[in-house]
């Protein structure tokens, strides 16, 4: 394959007939694919499906089965490693044993491909060790044990390690994986920023499909292939892969459906009838909401015009503006939150 014209604008790091794999069976149908830098990508897939082995060969973990990683205009094989380091950071989803670092000894690790034999720091090493520090929020954990970090803290000074090595590619093997959803939510938005305002590259391996479809400029998508033995992936706007359906293909199972409508995950509807929410145009549109997702949660299909109905809900209709439910023939009760609601419809 050729080196392609250093004068066009090529992504920051791209795959040309990529093969993956252990052994020398594919797990992925060939890949032509680029990584544009300002863009945060997130790489989704059932588990199983070649994330992390996408990515650490991606990372030049893993030798390709077939075809070419390029980093830049340069053919990622044949980058010296340190060049490769200075240009590409890693972050994988394993905790790695450093034992009694400070996060700022953890942190200029990432400058080691910048030094010379002795791995001496020099002033301009110290600056960008701060700099990764303060863009992910971690100035004020420099000084602590790594090892008296929460999870949070702990991915915040991995990523600092990373953009300590000034690369312009990121590459994230499921760093949210062991994070709360405060957190998660909070590290995946400072990725975006730094794809944003720095201009780099981000690559990052979720299993939050929630949270990619909201924050992701693109989407990379592995989804089982028509010969039910390599998969194929997808690239695009998470919008375009929703209403194309791809999204839906590749994550339907186990009885749970993606509903294009709310984004997200739901149990089969109307297993056990029809539901109408009465007179909803005259509730708290917020109550009503909620009050519709436990009905569907239930086992409902919620109407908004059902006179045979199963189930006839009213949002504030109680005489103490809780709910009023009417199953079937059954004379009407009152509910004082949802939970109450679904314990009576069930």
């Amino acid at each position: 394959m050729s080196q392609p014209d250093a004068a066009v604008d090529l992504p920051a790091l791209r795959a040309d007939g990529l093969a993956i794999g252990h052994g020398r069976r594919p797990i992925l149908e060939p890949l032509d694919v680029g990584l544009p830098a300002g863009q945060l990508v997130c790489l989704l897939g059932a588990n199983g499906a070649g994330k992390s082995t996408l990515i650490r060969t991606l990372g030049g973990l893993l030798p390709p089965l077939a075809g070419q990683v390029w980093l830049g205009d340069a053919p990622l094989r044949r980058l010296a490693p340190a060049v490769r380091a200075r240009r590409l950071g890693l972050v994988l989803t394993e905790r790695p044993s450093v034992g009694h670092l400070t996060a700022r000894d953890l942190v200029a690790l990432g400058r080691v491909p910048h030094t010379d034999w002795s791995g001496a720091l020099r002033d301009a090493d110290r600056r960008a060790v701060a700099d990764a520090l303060e863009a992910v929020g971690a100035t004020a954990l420099a000084d602590r044990d790594v090892l008296t970090l929460s999870d949070g803290e702990r991915q915040r000074v991995q990523v600092a390690r990373a953009l300590a090595q000034t690369p312009r590619v990121l590459l994230l093997d499921e760093p949210t994986a062991f994070l709360d959803l405060p957190t998660r939510v909070a590290l995946v938005l400072l990725l975006r920023r730094l794809a944003h305002e720095e201009g780099l590259a981000v690559l990052l391996a979720v299993h939050d499909l929630d949270l990619a479809l909201r924050v992701a400029d693109r989407l990379w998508l592995i989804g089982a292939s028509s010969d039910g033995e390599t998969a194929s992936m997808r690239v695009g706007a998470p919008e375009d892969l929703v209403l194309s359906g791809a999204i839906a293909r590749a994550f339907d199972r186990g009885g749970m459906a993606f509903d294009p409508y709310e984004g997200s995950f739901r149990p089969p509807r109307g297993v056990r009838g029809t539901a109408r929410i009465v007179d909803a145009a005259e509730a708290d549109p917020l109550v009503v909401r909620w009050t519709s997702r436990a009905l569907v949660r239930a086992g409902y299909l919620v109407a908004a015009e059902a006179d045979d109905a199963a189930v006839r809900v009213w949002c504030g209709g109680a005489p103490d503006g809780s709910w009023r439910i009417a199953v079937g023939d059954e004379a009407m009760r009152d509910a004082e939150s949802l939970g109450a609601l679904v314990a009576a419809v069930i």
